[in-house]
């Protein structure tokens, strides 16, 4: 069909998601840190395959996503969750919320605290 990979160089890992779910194939993100001394941090630095590939069998786009040397981590602990989400961001992490339950506490039950 002539779909080429999009480039998505420069990109957060939000919009890099959003460019890929645009394509009718549908290809899955890979997602890689790399420390940088340079910026833009938290934006796509380079990916593989290269934009204007031939999208045909291209089943996962890999994406390296720089992050800034030795960055320390915000202290998120006790925040509420999008203010938590928008602190990483902000130096240079990309971060999403994975919830799983606690296998200590039993179905139907709320955890302590």
């Amino acid at each position: 069909d002539g779909a080429t990979v999009p480039d998505l160089q420069g990109l957060t890992e939000q919009e890099a998601r959003a460019s890929l779910r645009t394509l009718a194939s549908g290809p899955n993100l890979k997602v890689e840190y790399q420390r940088s001394d340079g910026g833009p941090f938290g934006r796509v630095s380079s990916q593989e395959p290269e934009a204007g590939s031939d999208l045909g069998s291209v089943r996962t786009v890999t994406v390296v996503i720089a992050v800034g040397p030795d960055a320390p981590v915000p202290d998120v602990a006790g925040m509420e969750r999008t203010k938590a989400l928008k602190a990483l961001q902000k130096a240079g992490f990309g971060a999403r919320v994975v919830l799983e339950a606690d296998p200590d506490v039993a179905p139907g039950t709320s955890a302590p605290g």
